[in-house]
């Protein structure tokens, strides 16, 4: 409003949260053609990309214990065999 009490021709919109900052893509982890990358460019929610995150941190994990046990196995039978 102006002092004299009329609104301005040009109003402000206020932008949205969505405008602001557009939702993430998932994009699978591969190299490939840019044309492929943007044709399996799938839209996420937030909770998803957590989840994904998680599971990757899961596989890690299980592959770091794998190759723990293995050096472990490694060494119990050099050391038999020692």
């Amino acid at each position: 409003m102006t002092a004299a009490g009329v609104s301005s021709a040009r109003s402000r919109r206020r932008t949205t949260r969505a405008e602001v900052h557009p939702r993430p893509a998932v994009v699978a982890r591969a190299t490939l053609p840019a044309e492929a990358i943007a044709a399996r460019t799938v839209s996420a929610s937030r909770r998803d990309l957590h989840a994904a995150r998680r599971l990757r941190r899961r596989d890690a994990a299980i592959g770091l214990g794998i190759l723990a046990a293995a050096l472990g196995a490694t060494v119990c039978v050099l050391d038999m065999v020692h």
